[in-house]
């Protein structure tokens, strides 16, 4: 609540209206930026990342974990990831990669593509390699006809998946995760 703030020194939730204090819990943490008291036995994994991540081999969804739980690196930070299919294939193959440059449409634009979707995340690095192995077994590497590079960021949807809302659970879930876990958090 907003008339809540937590004393670090002494582990407490503090009511700022009544000065009433709350000793916190060993399995609670307060979110510093949201004041919001997270239970750590509750803040798992959401549901529908589960359910995609377990379609694909122990490997990737350990790999999926290792990733998760690693510290913010050095050369990651803001920026988006985008969606996108070319006029050339079916709207089941999309393009998921991510973008530093403040128009995620002029990195689209290189690839002559059609943007099905973007969204801004504070760590662009670490959403675009979870992304990726969510969609795993999604995943068709090809290679550039143009170019003769190859292409390993297009993911087949053979059924009907609501890929922006994945993404929109995976930022939110890691966004807090980080800030539960890896700075400003009590326990």
């Amino acid at each position: 609540e907003t008339n809540q703030t937590v004393k670090l020194e002494t582990k407490q939730l503090v009511n700022l209206e009544t000065n009433q204090t709350v000793k916190l819990e060993t399995n609670q943490l307060v979110n510093l930026e949201t004041n919001q008291l997270v239970n750590l036995e509750t803040n798992k994994l959401p549901q529908e990342l589960i359910y995609l991540l377990e379609q694909n081999e122990i490997k990737i969804q350990r790999k999926f974990y290792e990733i998760l739980n690693r510290p913010k690196s050095d050369t990651d930070g803001p920026g988006f990831i985008y969606g996108f299919t070319k006029s050339d294939k079916t709207s089941s193959w999309i393009k998921i990669g991510r973008t530093i440059q403040p128009n995620p449409n002029k990195r689209v634009d290189q690839w002559k593509g059609d943007i099905i979707f973007c969204q801004k995340t504070l760590y662009n690095k670490k959403i675009e390699t979870l992304i990726h192995l969510i969609f795993k077994n999604r995943n068709i590497h090809q290679i550039n006809i143009n170019t003769g590079s190859k292409e390993i960021e297009w993911f087949y949807f053979d059924t009907y998946v609501n890929v922006p809302k994945i993404l929109a659970i995976l930022i939110e879930y890691v966004e807090l995760h980080h800030q539960l876990h890896h700075h400003n958090t009590i326990t």
